[in-house]
This record gives structure tokens, sequence and C-alpha cells, in this order.
């Protein structure tokens, strides 16, 4: 059920959500919380792609190793972001 905070794009057909300040934020709308070691999962607007972002583990200099991958759907970003996990 869609609350006030909520809008629908009828013309793009996604959902955005109010920030604090009333305003659209543009972004669309998550499902669920990410679980641990799942990864970070953005959306790209200039690019209109899904991104995700995984640290598998830390370099041989100490810096964390992040993995990205990207897709057109988040769907499609959340399998190849599982793939990574595997490795």
């Amino acid at each position: 059920m869609a609350t006030e905070a909520d809008v629908a794009d009828v013309a793009t057909g996604t959902e955005t959500t109010r920030g604090e300040s009333g305003q659209r934020s543009g972004r669309p709308r998550k499902d669920r919380k990410n679980a641990h070691g799942e990864g970070s999962f953005y959306f790209v607007e200039g690019k209109g792609l899904w991104r995700a972002s995984l640290m598998v583990g830390r370099k041989a200099d100490g810096r964390p190793d992040r993995r990205l991958v990207s897709a057109k759907s988040q769907k499609e970003c959340r399998e190849r972001d599982r793939e990574l996990e595997v490795c």
C-alpha cells in the first residue's frame, strides 16, 4: 500500500520516494535491506544502470578489494553480484 511519501511514475513504471524535505529522490525504491556480505546496490542515473559493489577481501597492501558489476536491471545486477560472492 502506498503512502503519501510514495509516488508512482506512471510514464516509466517506477516508484520514487520523498526525502525529509518532501522532494522526490528520483531513485527507484528498494525492495528490502541487504543482508550481511551481500554488497551495496545503487542506480546510476547518468548511465541508466544498476551497479553492485562487493568487498571480497583485502589486497596485499591492506586496501579493501572491491568488485563492481553493472546491469540494466536490478534483478540481473543481483544475479551478477551472487556470482562474485561464490568466487
